[in-house]
């Protein structure tokens, strides 16, 4: 049989949480340091 991987979830959280607080994804504030406006923003996949 196959080895068991464990994932360890608390780890990687941590990573990624120190990497985004770092280098925001969607950042509140534009390269000029003003406030953006919110929006929505949705996102529909073709189903085959």
């Amino acid at each position: 049989m196959g080895t068991k991987i464990v994932y360890n979830h608390r780890a990687i959280e941590k990573k990624w949480r120190e990497k985004w607080e770092e280098n925001p994804v969607n950042p509140k504030v534009d390269d000029n340091g003003k406030k953006k406006p919110k929006y929505y923003c949705l996102d529909m996949f073709p189903y085959p």
